[in-house]
């Protein structure tokens, strides 16, 4: 996989950046784009037991999901 192309920003930046490049936006990035850690991804999906609703289909699960 090719991690240039994803990047984390607030509200306001990725509003203003819309569904265009950083580059096509006038933007630039703090820093440059890297693979991620393993172990930082396995602990943030510890907390998503009370995830939104409306993020269900966006995030990955590893046991199939209540309805209730």
């Amino acid at each position: 996989k090719d991690w240039e192309n994803i990047v984390t920003c607030c509200i306001s930046c990725n509003r203003r950046k819309g569904g265009r490049t950083p580059h096509q936006a006038g933007m630039r990035l703090v820093r440059p784009p890297r693979r991620p850690e393993r172990a930082p991804a396995i602990r943030i999906t510890v907390g998503l037991r009370n995830a939104p609703e409306s993020w269900r289909d966006y995030l990955y699960w590893n046991v199939e999901l209540d309805d209730s």
